[in-house]
């Protein structure tokens, strides 16, 4: 690799398409390592629900393809989130030369806890959040109504939920959510942000 202070604009652009096809590449071998486990991996992101739902009731697709869609879209989003790590490795080794070493020695550690951080948010909106939205969900139905989730609406609303609680604990070492990012987690999901 060149000196990238010797790198004219266009140079500097290819690496940074180099770099972005490597992280395309990473999921997708991510992605193709984790296809074998779809199934295990919905029952995984579905059981809050599973658990709080009557007995005898299951989840309802109201689509042709749902049943095999969106067993799929929570393997690639899975395969995504697994993939962070190193499309931050990627962003910083294009960064870090245009870097001062003291400006390196502050954001190197700033991203890699807020990376920590994400999978913080992530871990604490399926174990706490979860469960506690779901019970008042679904102890706030009428006996007249019979809860059946759709497996597309829960699942846009729980990968909403994670992302929102991952990216405010991954943006709150940097000021942005200095205090109560998990309660903007929730104010995120809510709104469906």
């Amino acid at each position: 690799m060149t000196d990238p202070n010797d790198m004219t604009f266009i140079e500097h652009l290819k690496e940074l398409r180099s770099r972005i096809i490597r992280m395309f590449l990473f999921a997708g071998l991510i992605l193709i390592c984790c296809l074998p486990f779809t199934n295990l991996i919905y029952s995984f992101i579905s059981a809050p629900l599973m658990e709080l739902m009557p007995a005898g009731s299951s989840m309802i697709a109201t689509e042709v393809a749902s049943p095999f869609l969106a067993p799929l879209r929570v393997t690639i989003y899975s395969a995504l989130i697994i993939s962070v790590p190193y499309f931050f490795l990627e962003l910083w080794g294009f960064i870090s030369p245009g870097l001062y070493k003291k400006e390196r020695a502050f954001v190197g550690p700033l991203i890699q806890s807020s990376i920590v951080l994400f999978y913080t948010g992530i871990v604490f909106a399926y174990f706490v959040v979860s469960p506690i939205i779901l019970s008042f969900f679904m102890s706030s139905a009428p006996d007249s109504i019979q809860v059946m989730t759709d497996i597309n609406k829960y699942l846009d609303f729980v990968l909403k939920l994670f992302f929102a609680f991952g990216l405010a604990a991954f943006f709150s070492p940097a000021g942005f959510f200095a205090a109560g990012f998990f309660f903007l987690g929730v104010l995120f999901a809510f709104l469906g942000l």
